[in-house]
């Protein structure tokens, strides 16, 4: 008489299968829209920005075609081209006026942590201080779809 079947023999293969998409090995990807509301007081100290401009719903959307857009209370203040590698996040050709126009200043990267639904952002190259303090103040959550 034989013993539990074929169960036994997949039980192996099943932990394989768990460690291996475990969220240490698992690798995130960014979502399609984050969203952050950023208010004044986050810009306080920060050189050449003015708070009462900066403050307000920011909109960060991840198109088809690695095409993204960065828009503040609705109007496009960015958009541009990204790539992602690991967890560095690049950012080219960019237009808008969060683009400084200095050299440069159509290119940027940033690390990216993401934590379950939300998103933070911290330069590693971005010479254009008004678009590096709007990414790197509070953190962006997912918007659902």
């Amino acid at each position: 008489m034989k013993c539990c079947g074929i169960i036994p023999r997949l039980l192996p293969i099943a932990w394989i299968a768990v460690l291996w998409i475990s969220p240490a090995n698992a690798r995130q990807e960014l979502s399609p829209t984050y969203t952050a509301t950023v208010v004044e007081r986050e810009f306080k100290g920060v050189e050449d920005i003015e708070p009462k401009e900066m403050a307000g719903i920011w909109l960060l959307q991840f198109l088809p075609g690695n095409a993204f857009v960065l828009l503040k209370d609705g109007e496009i203040m960015v958009d541009g081209y990204w790539t992602l590698k690991d967890d560095l996040l690049t950012l080219t050709r960019m237009t808008g006026p969060l683009v400084c126009s200095w050299d440069d200043a159509e290119k940027a990267t940033y690390r990216v942590d993401i934590q379950g639904f939300s998103v933070a952002f911290r330069a590693t190259e971005d010479v254009c201080e008004g678009r590096a303090a709007v990414l790197t103040r509070g953190t962006f959550r997912t918007v659902p779809r």
